[in-house]
């Protein structure tokens, strides 16, 4: 996908790309055309590769940059009985699912007539917790191209259904899932801030799990989680409860053995993505860690200056 830059320049992203036995090296050879494309800047790519591949691509001359898409997602593995789902959960999580049931949460699934409801919540979600959206556009496209009114398995093309959970009459969360493969995906979601104490969300995710379950879904991926400061979890594959009642991770050394240096952007991911992590763990699973996102720079002098504004814009914001 190719996207603008100021004065007529561009770059090419591929996300979750390239795909087959291919390397960083055969990566740049191939790509060395590109070159002659005078408005191309640089081509980034993140790809489904694990960290331990990070080496290849700094060695072939790439740059590692903010990423766009998670470096580490969250998943729940759904190929067990429900009983095992519930049981792999925080007790806290498990209660709360229970509490929700019990105030006679709602949990609705629709189509395109659910999209307004989850557009409006996400937006007053963004508001409160001041936190970066897309635009409005890109929420109308992915509804355009992805929302179906009856999801029909195998997912060989990705469908999309919008769940809500209702309570007196008013939405308290909505999640927009994504079913491909075998796999559903919370995209995107929000929560009103009203009625917290019924535990609505707890309950629409399990709602969720059951029916990309029902769906013959094997895992229920959670997408973006905070970057975990060089750990990586424990060889169960489960984050384990510290006495605070906060998720932390066992401390074990970087895979790959990537050098210990944090990014700016993980930084960042850290202080404000720690709220829904711990949400996200407490439903059980497992981390899926990538290998991030990489630039192949091809024209290096307005490539310094796009990461100079860069790097001001986020200053200035800051």
């Amino acid at each position: 996908v190719c996207m603008p830059l100021p004065f007529g320049f561009s770059y090419a992203g591929v996300s979750r790309g390239p795909v087959g036995e291919v390397g960083p090296v055969e990566l740049k050879l191939g790509l060395a055309q590109l070159t002659a494309l005078p408005s191309l800047v640089f081509v980034r790519f993140e790809p489904f590769w694990s960290p331990e591949r990070r080496r290849e691509f700094a060695a072939a001359g790439f740059l590692r940059t903010t990423p766009v898409q998670p470096e580490t997602t969250w998943v729940v593995d759904l190929d067990v009985s429900e009983r095992d789902v519930l049981t792999g959960m925080h007790p806290k999580t498990r209660y709360n699912i229970r509490l929700a049931q019990r105030h006679g949460v709602e949990i609705i699934e629709m189509g395109a007539a659910g999209f307004k409801v989850f557009r409006d919540l996400l937006r007053k979600t963004g508001e409160r917790e001041g936190f970066r959206m897309h635009d409005p556009r890109y929420y109308e496209l992915m509804a355009e191209h992805f929302l179906v009114e009856a999801p029909t398995p195998p997912f060989v093309k990705p469908q999309a259904r919008i769940f809500c959970a209702q309570y007196r009459g008013d939405v308290l969360a909505a999640a927009f899932i994504l079913f491909f493969g075998r796999e559903a995906v919370y995209l995107h979601g929000g929560s009103a801030a009203q009625y917290r104490d019924v535990m609505a969300p707890h309950l629409m995710h399990w709602e969720i799990m059951r029916r990309a379950k029902a769906l013959g879904c094997r895992r229920y991926n959670f997408w973006g989680i905070a970057p975990r400061s060089g750990a990586i979890v424990s060889p169960h594959g489960q984050a384990r409860k510290a006495e605070d009642e906060t998720v932390v991770y066992e401390a074990t050394p970087r895979s790959g053995g990537e050098a210990a240096g944090v990014h700016p952007w993980q930084l960042d991911q850290q202080r404000h993505w720690a709220g829904f992590t711990r949400f996200k763990q407490s439903f059980g699973g497992r981390a899926i860690e990538y290998a991030g996102a990489w630039d192949l720079v091809l024209r290096p002098t307005l490539y310094g200056l796009y990461k100079f504004v860069r790097r001001l814009r986020r200053r200035t914001a800051l």
